[in-house]
């Protein structure tokens, strides 16, 4: 199973773009280029999906049940608006007739919340004496 991370460009609760993926900001998983700019070296291949206003499909949806794909008429009376990206906090006016809203579930606040002077970032290479909420402390 990978650590999922995820990267966005916001401003207030609406998204430029929302990035989805295993690998981190690093070399090893974005590549470097080698041999005088001809090769890019990738040592860790990673998995992300991009979400673009400019690529979600219009009528396009899957359904976990058996009749919750969209109709005909749904999905024709979408096409030509301007697609939205937004946080399910999103308080934005009702849907104008412009732009047809679509909520992503950001799993956190937006703004983030900034580390306080007292927030350690957990690392597996740490002694951490102090028991978690679940009564475990690291290493075991």
């Amino acid at each position: 199973m990978p650590h999922i991370k995820t990267f966005l460009r916001y401003n207030g609760q609406s998204l430029a773009w929302f990035l989805l993926t295993s690998s981190n900001l690093s070399k090893a998983a974005w590549g470097t280029l080698q041999k005088n700019n001809s090769q890019l070296m990738i040592r860790s291949y990673e998995l992300g999906v991009l979400f673009l206003p400019s690529s979600v499909k219009r009528g396009c949806g899957f359904s976990c049940t058996n009749n919750g794909y969209p109709s005909e008429d749904e999905t024709s009376m979408h096409e030509g608006k301007k697609i939205k990206l937004v946080t399910l906090a999103w308080q934005g006016k009702g849907n104008d007739d412009s732009s047809e809203v679509i909520k992503l579930p950001v799993p956190y606040e937006l703004p983030p919340k900034p580390y306080s002077p007292e927030d350690i970032p957990w690392s597996w290479d740490r002694r951490y004496t102090k028991k978690d909420i679940y009564g475990q402390v690291w290493p075991r």
